[in-house]
């Protein structure tokens, strides 16, 4: 899959079954060996691979099943599901695969396409593409041992020749996208040049978007027949399972009510706290304790703490809540942003701040991300820094974030690359970052008639005297980059610069922790409500 390992292990079911024989020797081991003849005779019937002898010099790959618990918005089992995995890490490149790469669609261009369905009223429809990476074909040769339990009778010397692709090959995602981008584009839609698993027509004020993600396709259009013909063509080519209107996907519940749009991942939220034992905490009201400043001074000193250390499941925390942070929680990037700094380091402190967080998103689970029609249609960046934060370093730390429709559609919080010699150039750093995401999405919606210059916020008025005015000698080179780079970006009508005071500046808490009535304050800009 292109999902990373981090964001795969993060949606897992708490107790799905790791092997084989743990999955047939559980109580509920029924469903999941009914599970595994569903998924084998789906690959027969698909023609997946054809049994034969393997030839002198080769050797077979090996595989293994897969589980997962799927479930509903709510949180509730909804099936058993047994996937064939090929051990494709075993592959050797030039023999096994070529190229590998394949794109899913941006969680920003997602959001901006449900802030337009609150916009406009458009229906959001999903499609799930049935054992997806089964239905790209393959041109190398590949072979692979016999599926665990399904080893043909007097059949153990035969391999499997493989005629489709297979979850766990390396090129398995590509072949897939690359066989539903052409028949996409063959249906007459147009690839974003911005976002290549975006797909959109628009003619006569009919409208119809596509986003891929891997194996999930949300179609958002404010045409009932140019919608339902699009998926009957698109079953009519795959194997295509029609979902109707989307109610979860990615994790992500999706909400709709008159005139708005919500996202939220209340179930992921409660999966993540039984993980890690922190269902029964006690809740705080902020991400992280503002008066804690962690450092790697923090980090294990001895080989007696790093032992005492090793236990602690850090990393896997922090992956599960990067991944909530990503899509639907910016309230938390700041803190998340900060923890992954001690991902191989990480003390006794350290871990307290990620129950701390945990305790915070105990108390703010329900907090959705809503898009409104009546909310602001215009696109407004604001971008922050504070300078020399890192008390390891002294680098400093930037953010920005862009609202659309009343809520938030892109966010970053970032460690900047060099130090920075003043708060004027930290700002500047920041502001680059930013416009940077401003030109993409300049490029995005004027794809969609949306020629306007983006605005950008800054609470920093020499930065903005600077990129608008010059008066400043750059005295290393990459500020002189950042500093042609902004000032071609208003010359070019890319961006518009204003001025925002420092209590309206909504990227601030992607730059340091806030207080509680500031952070409250600062969701609520965001479009993070109850």
């Amino acid at each position: 899959m292109t999902e990373s390992a981090t964001q795969a292990e993060a949606r897992r079911s708490d107790d799905d079954p790791v092997t084989h024989q743990e999955a047939l020797s559980r109580d509920d081991s029924g469903r999941w060996t009914t599970a595994m003849k569903e998924e084998y005779d789906a690959l027969i019937n698909n023609n997946t691979w054809t049994l034969t002898e393997l030839p002198k010099g080769r050797s077979a790959i090996k595989c293994k099943w897969v589980y997962k618990t799927k479930h509903d918005a709510s949180g509730k089992v909804d099936r058993y599901k047994a996937r064939l995995v090929i051990k494709g890490y075993s592959q050797r490149k030039g023999v096994d695969y070529d190229e590998t790469y394949s794109p899913v669609v941006r969680h920003s261009s997602l959001r901006y396409l449900f802030a337009m369905a609150a916009k406009y009223n458009l229906q959001v429809d999903q499609m799930d593409a049935i054992t997806a990476f089964l239905q790209g074909d393959i041109e190398e040769e590949i072979y692979m041992e016999q599926p665990p339990c399904f080893v043909k009778p007097g059949g153990r010397q035969l391999v499997c020749r493989l005629n489709k692709a297979l979850y766990g090959l390396k090129q398995s995602s590509r072949v897939w996208n690359t066989k539903l981008d052409a028949a996409l584009k063959k249906l007459g839609l147009h690839q974003s040049e911005f976002d290549p698993c975006l797909y959109y027509w628009i003619e006569d004020g009919k409208v119809l978007f596509v986003a891929v993600y891997v194996d999930d396709v949300l179609i958002f259009s404010n045409d009932a027949a140019l919608k339902n013909n699009l998926k009957a063509k698109l079953s009519s080519t795959f194997r295509m399972k029609d979902l109707g209107s989307a109610v979860s996907c990615l994790g992500i519940r999706i909400t709709r009510a008159k005139g708005s749009v919500s996202l939220d991942q209340e179930a992921y939220i409660d999966s993540m706290l039984r993980r890690f034992n922190m269902q029964d905490a006690k809740t705080v009201s902020t991400p992280m304790n503002t008066a804690e400043k962690l450092s790697k001074e923090m980090s294990p000193n001895t080989p007696e703490e790093t032992e005492r250390m090793k236990n602690i499941p850090y990393q896997e925390a922090v992956g599960c809540l990067m991944y909530l942070a990503q899509c639907t929680r910016p309230d938390i990037l700041f803190t998340v942003n900060l923890l992954s700094r001690f991902n191989c380091c990480y003390g006794p402190k350290h871990w307290e701040a990620v129950k701390h967080l945990f305790r915070y998103l105990k108390g703010t689970k329900t907090i959705r991300l809503k898009y409104s029609a009546a909310g602001d249609s215009k696109l407004v960046g604001y971008s922050d820094a504070d300078w020399a934060s890192d008390l390891d370093d002294r680098r400093s730390k930037s953010g920005y974030v862009f609202l659309l429709q009343g809520g938030a559609v892109s966010w970053c919080c970032k460690r900047q690359s060099t130090v920075s010699l003043s708060t004027c150039e930290a700002e500047y750093m920041s502001l680059s970052a930013a416009v940077q995401e401003a030109s993409w999405w300049r490029g995005l919606v004027s794809q969609f008639g949306e020629t306007d210059a983006i605005e950008l916020r800054c609470d920093n008025q020499s930065t903005i005297c600077i990129a608008r005015n010059g008066g400043y000698t750059p005295r290393t080179k990459h500020i002189d980059i950042r500093h042609h780079y902004i000032r071609d970006a208003l010359d070019r009508k890319i961006i518009q610069l204003n001025y925002v005071n420092t209590e309206e500046q909504v990227a601030d808490g992607l730059t340091k922790p806030l207080q509680r009535v500031k952070l409250e304050r600062n969701r609520k800009a965001m479009g993070l409500l109850n």
